[in-house]
């Protein structure tokens, strides 16, 4: 027996050996591979998010929501603001970043919700698309919280290895180590922020299709989930119930669109639902919904990257003209 529990004595000690060692290894990697992110995208993440992690007692204003999100540059912002905007960001993804982020923010006093004219009719889990979860994970890799997505766990540990089982397979490590012992930089691209200004007829093309593949892609959606509209709006009700129940001034807004974006999708029938459930939620919860769709901005290409997307002039200008209406409605906080 003595001998018995020896041998047990020793192969746990192993296995915690073993586990120890592997911990260890994954760290140093994931703290390397970190050091060298895959694309732009993911270094303005893990920037953000650092401040989030590192500095919470700084953070005042939280900018949520898809990449329309991203009209807002947190650059023109006053210091302390963090902007995530995920592509294709559906309220499942957006109550569970507020859910995660939130608590960690004790100074956090204004939080701004991009609402998009597709936000009540999409939901990544209901089309069979991985390019749609890929903000869900980029989330999860960068995030400090382990919870998921309502029960998504293959997600959440696609995102935890992120780090690990990258996209590029490592070549940017290589390269980027390459080049410092080279003496020179280690630049990803910053293909996070947009500075590209296009045609107007090119971003009416660019509208055609995107309205096209999106109206296609809700009706999917709303095909496998009939009452996909009403969940989403429980879910937005609870992603504002949980901020003011922070103390958390909550503004929705809707970012400015190019003119044959929105021509076209004033075609489509759930924009009338989704300007209903928007006036009619704003109403009852006492939330301001700040709707640039139809700004002036509309009508002038230079503000464009794409037809539903700011170029980085754009995203400046918009910003200054946002913050000075949610200042009406948030006051000093």
């Amino acid at each position: 027996m003595r001998r018995v529990a020896a041998m047990n004595r020793a192969a746990l000690l192993q296995a915690a050996a073993f586990l120890l060692v592997g911990a260890v290894l994954w760290m140093g990697l994931e703290g390397l591979s970190r050091a060298h992110p895959p694309t732009g995208w993911d270094q303005v993440l893990l920037d953000r998010m650092d401040t989030v992690v590192s500095a919470p007692d700084s953070v005042r204003v939280l900018v949520i929501g898809n990449s329309h999100a991203g009209a807002i540059d947190p650059d023109d912002l006053d210091r302390g603001s963090v902007a995530l905007p995920f592509p294709w960001n559906d309220l499942a993804e957006a109550e569970h970043q507020v859910r995660t982020l939130v608590p960690r923010l004790p100074e956090l006093r204004v939080a701004l919700v991009a609402v998009s004219f597709f936000t009540f009719h999409w939901a990544n889990d209901d089309l069979e698309s991985e390019s749609l979860l890929d903000s869900r994970e980029r989330f999860h890799a960068v995030s400090p919280g382990w919870g998921t997505v309502e029960g998504d766990l293959e997600s959440l540990l696609r995102g935890k290895s992120y780090w690990i089982v990258r996209p590029d397979h490592w070549l940017g490590v290589a390269s980027g180590l390459a080049s410092e012992l080279g003496g020179g930089s280690d630049d990803a691209g910053d293909d996070g922020f947009r500075d590209e200004v296009r045609p107007d007829s090119a971003l009416a093309r660019h509208a055609g299709e995107r309205v096209t593949t999106t109206v296609r892609r809700k009706r999917e959606m709303i095909a496998q989930n009939p009452d996909l509209p009403r969940e989403n709006h429980e879910r937005l009700v609870g992603i504002i119930d949980e901020l003011q129940g922070a103390g958390v001034c909550v503004v929705l807004f809707t970012p400015p669109y190019h003119w044959r974006y929105l021509e076209l999708y004033e075609a489509a029938p759930s924009l009338a639902e989704m300007r209903a459930l928007t006036s009619g939620l704003s109403d009852s919860l006492g939330v301001p919904w700040l709707d640039y769709s139809h700004h002036p901005m509309s009508r002038e290409p230079i503000w464009f990257a794409d037809s539903d997307h700011l170029n980085i002039h754009g995203d400046s200008h918009f910003t200054g003209i946002l913050m000075e209406e949610v200042g009406d409605w948030c006051g000093s906080r």
